[in-house]
């Protein structure tokens, strides 16, 4: 039994990521249902091990795990006190995360706690998936030339997010690998997945980039930790004095000119997010939902921006507010985002490998800019659980 929970696993960390346009579905419709009927083909096999040696089911109830339960819980509380049960518990397309989701995550979760599956294992099935990630997104853009390449999640943005929570575990099992040889093959994985982030122009994934590097020298390299104090700050410095300028000017000063809306997507950051802010400021303990977010942005962006603004946004279809804190806060209330952040600094604390440590953390920073898959939450509601098992 033990066998074949880990093997669906594998597949379930394997498959997902490279799962695209398949048997009619969309990029993200595919993922979701692949992970649906796996996770519970999984459990189907764990109840039936359990029914034919006649155990009982029986968990831990440790503190991670009782914070798992309480998130979850409050999701399904807030959510049911909604604006939309139903949209709620099935979730929204493009991304189907309601609370259907959490709960096969929950499963996901309490699989991987359970059935003893290893780090190494997990580091080498996430390394291969990410492998096949980056050789398609780099073939895309060799093809495509000057374009941003979609990967196997249709975005940039997206395959980039998964290849950099994925690079930790690349890195972990370079440096588990002896043999010249064999480390040299392995380096040129490295290679690939960096350069696939790099062809992405994933502004938050390439940053990130160097926060790998110095968690990786950090942990590997204990001597030289004041040195790479040094080269942080130098390093933030500089791309402080460097980028930010500029940042504010094309994400903050140039979105608001009314000629520039006429002629761009004014899908920005600038306005997701001051819309979101607006909408949590009126319902900031008990939040709207799971994937409710696109049933009232509209409604507040009149009341948020002038005439010369609001024309260009308030026709956007936004359903995430590019910051999960964000939707959390949407979503959840306040406790939902406490109880999540208490969570993970509770499997941060709990970690004692450094490629789970490094994901928790570079998740952290990500998951603040950016839009989630399913293939995001999987990879991290499995580090979780192995985190659990490991600890």
């Amino acid at each position: 039994m033990r066998v074949v929970l880990q093997s669906l696993v594998v597949l379930i960390l394997l498959v997902t990521p490279l799962l695209s346009n398949f048997l009619g579905l969309d990029f993200e419709q595919s993922k979701v249902a692949f992970f649906v009927i796996v996770v519970n083909l999984a459990a189907l096999v764990w109840l039936g091990y359990l029914i034919k040696q006649r155990k009982t089911l029986q968990f831990k109830l440790t503190l991670i795990h009782t914070l798992v339960l309480i998130f979850v819980v409050t999701l399904a509380i807030t959510s049911y006190f909604g604006l939309d049960w139903s949209g709620s518990l099935i979730g929204r397309p493009p991304y189907f995360q309601g609370l259907i989701i959490y709960l096969e995550l929950y499963l996901f979760y309490l699989i991987i706690a359970t059935c003893q599956v290893k780090l190494k294992l997990v580091a080498l099935v996430i390394s291969l998936a990410a492998t096949i990630v980056s050789l398609g997104a780099i073939n895309q853009f060799l093809q495509a030339l000057a374009a941003r390449p979609i990967g196997s999640f249709g975005q940039p943005d997206l395959y980039a997010g998964f290849l950099i929570l994925a690079l930790p575990f690349v890195v972990f099992c370079f440096n588990s690998i002896k043999g010249f040889w064999p480390k040299l093959g392995h380096s040129a994985i490295v290679f690939v997945v960096v350069l696939a982030i790099v062809v992405s122009q994933s502004r938050t994934a390439i940053i990130l980039l160097f926060l790998v590097g110095l968690l990786t020298l950090w942990q590997f390299l204990p001597k030289l930790r004041l040195y790479l104090i040094i080269l942080a700050l130098t390093l933030a410095s500089l791309l402080t004095y460097l980028a930010l300028p500029r940042l504010v000017e094309t994400e903050w000063v140039t979105p608001q000119s009314q000629q520039w809306l006429i002629h761009n997507s004014p899908e920005k950051r600038l306005y997701i997010w001051l819309v979101s802010y607006h909408l949590i400021l009126a319902r900031p303990w008990t939040g709207y939902g799971l994937d409710n977010l696109e049933l009232v942005f509209n409604h507040s962006v009149a009341d948020i921006f002038p005439p010369s603004v609001s024309f260009g946004v308030i026709n956007l279809n936004i359903d995430r507010a590019h910051s999960y804190s964000l939707d959390l806060l949407f979503y959840g209330g306040v406790g939902a985002l406490v109880i999540w952040l208490v969570l993970l600094g509770a499997a941060l604390k709990k970690s004692s490998q450094p490629p789970q440590k490094n994901v928790l953390i570079i998740y952290l920073i990500w998951s603040q800019f950016e839009v989630q898959s399913i293939a995001h939450l999987i990879l991290l509601w499995g580090i979780i659980g192995l985190i659990e098992r490991t600890s």
